[in-house]
């Protein structure tokens, strides 16, 4: 019998998605790292972005528990973030961040540029087989999430 023709068992199958899982986000992580040269943004920087465009002002803690981000990184990417008006220290709270109007429209610029690269993948993949496989990557999420 062909080699192609065998089909693996349940736990095979399940084996090979979870081994698929960490090269996908490794070259999806470059990808994005290589757009954001442009841009001379860092993936942390990216990250923070993304994180107040959701959250609105973060703190030290937030950035930590929400993204990984922790004070080596932060002491990296926040500064220069700052010296060139993408974020500001909120008035309020010496220890908090906002997301200022430039690092908003940067931002929402790096989205269409990122979903502009996803544009071809888009095109053979249907809506159903996206929510089949978050569905999927969700369980296993869980399963492998120690109680707590």
């Amino acid at each position: 019998m062909n080699q192609s023709t065998i089909r693996p068992s349940h736990a095979e199958a399940l084996y090979q998605v979870i081994q698929m899982i960490n090269p996908l986000y490794r070259r999806l992580g470059q990808a994005v790292a290589e757009n954001l040269v442009s841009h001379d943004l860092t993936v942390t920087q990216r990250a923070v972005l993304e994180g107040m465009t959701l959250f609105g002002r973060v703190n030290a803690q937030s950035l930590q528990q929400t993204f990984g981000i922790g004070d080596g990184c932060r002491g990296k990417a926040l500064p220069p973030m700052v010296e060139r008006g993408l974020i500001c220290v909120s008035s309020d709270d010496s220890e908090s961040y906002e997301l200022t109007d430039q690092g908003r429209a940067l931002f929402a610029k790096i989205r269409e540029e990122e979903n502009a690269n996803l544009e071809p993948v888009i095109r053979q993949v249907t809506r159903p087989d996206i929510d089949k496989a978050l569905d999927l990557l969700q369980k296993l999420n869980q399963a492998f999430t120690p109680a707590a």
